[in-house]
């Protein structure tokens, strides 16, 4: 893909299912703001470049790569943002990996917001197993500067719970989640997901390479 000016996108900029060779992107130009609606969300939440499979991604010229991470409420400034995050548990092969939802800085630091990010698929990627039963672990970190919740911390807001979904574009889970939080140590992944949508800029596999010319 070349010389193209890539703006507006509502779920995806661009995604690519992969082939024999490598996703190859050469003088890109993509923007993404909050004026595009994503109907399952029904406000801005894009992704950039979605890459599922191939030997490798190249990019090549500095052009701009975009995304949109989804905003749950705002009027707030970052003293009252809270960043969520959801880890799928498989009652048949333990914890999937950690996955940022979104934020939002809400005017008022007890404002419930309802959470909501992509579901995974109900097989394991590399077993095809069945996770069985999934419910959600929900984490939450609070201000601008925090870090991810990783280790022993006061960040669990909801843990094995079950989340309603709505299948529309993408499979989408959502939880109103209240401004408290808990305990929690999560536990050693486990279960290698699959998910054919996220927010954000870039998302590729692990196991193919990833340049920039």
């Amino acid at each position: 893909m070349s010389d193209t000016v890539c703006q507006g996108f509502p779920v995806y900029g661009v995604r690519y299912f992969g082939g024999y060779q490598a996703a190859t992107f050469t003088n890109v130009y993509q923007e993404s703001t909050g004026a595009t609606q994503n109907p399952p969300y029904g406000y801005a939440a894009q992704m950039g470049y979605m890459v599922q499979g191939g030997p490798g991604t190249k990019f090549v010229r500095t052009f701009p790569i975009s995304g949109f991470m989804p905003q749950f409420a705002s009027g707030g400034s970052g003293t009252n943002q809270r960043s969520y995050f959801v880890v799928p548990r498989s009652s048949t092969m333990g914890n999937g990996p950690m996955i940022f939802a979104g934020y939002p800085q809400p005017t008022r630091s007890a404002t419930n917001v309802t959470v909501t990010w992509p579901s995974i698929e109900l097989q394991d990627a590399a077993y095809h197993a069945s996770l069985g039963t999934l419910t959600w672990d929900v984490l939450m970190v609070v201000g601008q500067s925090a870090g991810t919740p990783y280790g022993t911390g006061t960040y669990a807001i909801a843990t094995n719970a079950a989340v309603s979904c709505l299948l529309a574009q993408v499979l989408i889970c959502r939880k109103k989640m209240l401004p408290r939080i808990g305990l929690l140590h999560p536990g050693h992944r486990r279960v290698t997901s699959a998910c054919f949508w996220l927010p954000g800029m870039l998302e590729a596999p692990a196991s193919a390479s990833t340049v920039s010319e």
